[in-house]
C-alpha cells in the first residue's frame, strides 16, 4: 500500500489521468444508454402507436446478436456508472490537490 501511495505522490498527474479516464468511460456508457432508451422508445412507438399500456422492449430483444449487458436500460442500471463517474471526479480532484501541495 505504501508503494501505491508513493507511486501516486511522485506524479499526481497519474491520479488525474485515471480520474479523467473513469469519468469519460462512464459518461460514454451513459450516453450509449441514453441512445438505447431513445431507440427503445422509438421502436415501442412504432410498434404500438399511442397505446398507453405498451411497455418498452429490451435492448437484448431488439438486438439479439449484440451484447447489451453493459448498457444501462434504466436509472437503476445507471447507478454503477454514476458511482464510477463520481470516483473519477474524486480521484482527479485528489490528484489536483496533491499536485498543488507537493508540486
Amino acid at each position: 500500500m505504501e508503494q501505491l501511495e508513493a507511486y501516486f505522490l511522485e506524479q499526481p498527474q497519474r491520479l488525474i489521468s485515471i480520474g479523467r479516464a473513469l469519468c469519460l468511460g462512464a459518461g460514454a456508457v451513459m450516453v450509449v444508454g441514453l441512445y438505447g432508451l431513445v431507440a427503445r422508445t422509438g421502436v415501442s412507438a412504432i410498434q404500438h402507436g399511442s397505446s398507453a399500456d405498451a411497455g418498452l422492449p429490451s435492448l437484448a430483444g431488439m438486438c439479439p446478436t449484440f451484447r447489451t449487458w453493459w448498457i444501462p436500460e434504466s436509472s437503476l442500471g445507471a447507478i454503477p456508472y454514476v458511482t464510477v463517474m463520481g470516483a473519477g471526479f474524486w480521484l482527479a480532484r485528489l490528484g489536483r490537490r496533491i499536485h498543488a501541495v507537493y508540486g
